[in-house]
């Protein structure tokens, strides 16, 4: 049986984030901005992209887009009241699968990504991590996934990416490996070659 390879995203894909980060955005938006914006409208924002969600509001609000950014940010990074951590599915699929290799792409800097994968024990598990402080272009570009399929020599007919936004599966596809769109919010996408609604659906696909 030939070995499988998985580039993973982070956020909302191996991590589950985005509560803690629609949390800030609506204390932010809705609390200091008095802003009157549906939770759910919030967040099809911020499952395009953050930094996208943040330019459309900060325009709506008429608020420097920085600065708006940086108040989310620091609220996010200060916000212990909403639960984030590992999928634990993805815990027990990246621990257990030992045929499969495992790489990480992330838009998020390398001290943040590293300080929550040591938190649970599985940064060693992981071949190669791209963060944003490799200087790569952001996914949909696919440079970052190209850069780690020349490195490790990986065949793409055995290598797999997934992400729960389009860019992820976007930059599978221009790097020419097969791509899982994870669906926690059940959002439709015609694009990716599987769609998943948990972790454990993995050990069918690889």
């Amino acid at each position: 049986m030939e070995e499988k390879n998985i580039i993973w995203d982070f956020d909302g894909t191996l991590y589950d984030t985005y509560p803690r980060i629609l949390d800030s955005f609506n204390k932010i938006i809705n609390g200091k901005y008095n802003q009157n914006i549906f939770i759910n409208d919030l967040l099809d924002l911020i499952l395009i992209d953050t930094k996208y969600c943040a330019k459309i509001l900060s325009e709506k609000i008429n608020v420097n887009n920085t600065i708006l950014l940086n108040e989310i940010r620091k609220h996010y990074e200060t916000n212990d009241e909403i639960y984030e951590g590992i999928f634990p599915q993805a815990m027990e699929f990246i621990t257990k699968e030992n045929e499969v290799k495992h790489f990480l792409v992330t838009h998020r800097e390398r001290k943040s990504t590293l300080e929550k994968l040591e938190k649970e024990n599985i940064v060693n598990y992981f071949k190669k991590i791209i963060t944003k402080d490799d200087n790569y272009p952001e996914k949909p570009d696919p440079k970052s996934f190209i850069s780690i399929i020349s490195e490790f020599n990986l065949k793409t007919k055995n290598t797999f990416c997934i992400g729960d936004r389009k860019l992820d599966i976007l930059a599978g596809k221009n790097s020419g490996i097969k791509t899982i769109f994870f669906n926690q919010y059940e959002k439709v996408n015609n694009i990716a070659d599987y769609v998943i609604n948990d972790h454990d659906t993995l050990k069918k696909i690889l």
